[in-house]
């Protein structure tokens, strides 16, 4: 199914940050500013408004009508005086992207695997921004561009966390409508979860033989090198042998370990059974807690969204099997 207000939920959501950054930088738009900003939104929305279920245009309507301006004329409303503050701009746009996100006819039926979906890309960029949010503020003491930025992530945060809200409304009502396919989608999440237990198993099965087999080849090492030159061809061997052993137990587990700090643009990391490939690394100075970190900005291969991952630079991660 198609949603055909989900851009004009997009636009609405990027006019309300776009407004927001104004007032943070204390660049509110004046009086003609705002009413051209007006009139070139609802000309965008107009579309849109057409095409949607008379809930939504209704909410729309009142939501301009609140703020003195008129969607007949595309202009301000007779005895409206003034173009309305910023501040309800922003509440406009937030309130409107709402509506058509959620509140549409297309919305109206749609079904839980659609609406799980929802729900799942909501929080995915919910997590983004807090992960954004906790890596700029990992070091303390952030400038005057950083703290706006703070401020900038935390609005957006909170726009997130009501749209969070009413997707999880939207697929408990979806759920109740269309039993059979709840108990579908709980299956398929419940298969799921089961396969990234496995792979985690299989990943730290192949961890602990990758040690064990370290220190087998770093004994066997030792003892050929005490046994002269004939010993030593021995220890040699045994340590390639082990090298092929510990490759034999990776390529089984198709996994590799690789350190954080080896990650290049265009390497590929396993994250929750995804395989993600690095569009961008940038590292954080060491922090309060000891450890510099590392944000990993990548684009999840199967499904093409862009997901970031925060780790302390020392660490591993898993990869692939070249």
């Amino acid at each position: 199914m198609r949603f055909p207000l989900k851009e004009a939920a997009a636009l609405l959501e990027r006019k309300a940050s776009f407004v927001q950054d104004k007032i943070t930088e204390e660049r509110r738009p004046s009086p003609p500013q705002t009413a051209a900003f007006l009139r070139e939104l609802v000309s965008s929305l107009a579309p849109a408004m057409e095409a949607a279920g008379p809930r939504v245009q209704a909410e729309l309507k009142a939501g301009l009508a609140d703020i003195g301006w008129d969607v007949a004329t595309n202009a301000p409303a007779p005895g409206a005086g003034a173009p309305p503050a910023a501040e309800l701009l922003v509440s406009f746009c937030v309130c409107g992207a709402r509506s058509c996100r959620f509140g549409g006819h297309g919305w109206a039926t749609a079904t839980p695997a659609e609406a799980a979906t929802a729900l799942g890309a909501v929080r995915d960029e919910v997590k983004a921004a807090r992960q954004e949010l906790e890596f700029l503020e990992e070091d303390g003491g952030l400038t005057a561009k950083q703290a706006k930025q703070a401020d900038k992530l935390a609005g957006r945060i909170e726009q997130l966390e009501l749209q969070e809200a009413d997707a999880g409304a939207l697929l408990a009502a979806s759920e109740a409508a269309a039993p059979e396919e709840a108990g579908r989608i709980k299956a398929e999440k419940a298969k799921s979860e089961q396969a990234s237990a496995a792979a985690a198993v299989v990943r730290r099965q192949a961890a602990g033989a990758k040690a064990e087999l370290a220190q087998q080849r770093q004994g066997k090492g030792a003892a050929g090198g005490g046994g002269g030159g004939g010993g030593g061809g021995k220890g040699r061997a045994n340590a390639a042998a082990g090298e092929e052993e510990e490759e034999e137990a990776e390529a089984e587990a198709g996994t590799d370990i690789v350190a954080i700090s080896s990650l290049r643009k265009g390497s590929l990391i396993l994250v929750d059974g995804r395989t993600l490939k690095v569009q961008e690394i940038s590292t954080s100075k060491t922090g309060k807690h000891g450890h510099a970190k590392s944000k990993l900005v990548c684009i999840d291969e199967q499904s093409g969204k862009r997901v970031e991952v925060l780790r302390a630079r020392s660490d591993n991660i898993d990869a692939p099997r070249k």
